[in-house]
């Protein structure tokens, strides 16, 4: 046998085993990758505005399908939640504040699903109670594939001076 032929057969043995290591890497990286997993962008904000004394929140919200499959949006369960906190007496020092639910409602209605790279908004305004809090929280609620996720934002109240 010449060095040639055995050149050959090693070149045809290192590229048996290079395409094989590709297809092996290639496989498991769709099976136990996270490429073709559950995975959502989700972001909530919001902003209080006022007109003719009555105060509104402004909340959007927003979500982007990051992974590379469609993904089931469920309506039950899912939407935005809004709490308020009132303003404390003198305190010595710091605490956690208490929230008080103050309005839940859905979101996303016209949407059944979520494609890959897809992403959709959702604005909402609501009439606050005419009780002023010195905050208010958004929280955005999905539910996709049987998996929950809650975002949370913290409006702040412009109190006059």
């Amino acid at each position: 046998m010449s060095w040639f032929q055995i050149l050959d057969e090693l070149v045809k043995i290192f590229t048996i085993l290079g395409i094989s290591g590709g297809g092996l890497w290639a496989f498991h990286h769709y099976l136990k990758g996270r490429v073709y997993k559950f995975k959502l962008e989700q972001n909530v904000s919001g902003r209080i505005i006022s007109i003719d004394k009555i105060e509104y929140a402004v909340i959007s919200i927003s979500l982007k399908n990051v992974g590379l499959s469609k993904i089931d949006l469920q309506r039950e369960g899912s939407g935005v939640k809004l709490d308020a906190c009132e303003e404390k007496a003198a305190i010595e020092y710091a605490q956690n504040v208490k929230w008080r639910e103050i309005g839940l409602f859905p979101v996303l209605e016209k949407h059944e699903w979520i494609e890959s790279g897809e992403p959709i908004y959702d604005e909402l305004l609501f009439v606050l109670p005419q009780k002023k809090f010195i905050a208010y929280r958004a929280r955005f609620r999905i539910i996709a594939n049987e998996i929950q996720r809650d975002v949370f934002k913290i409006i702040e109240r412009k109190i006059p001076k």
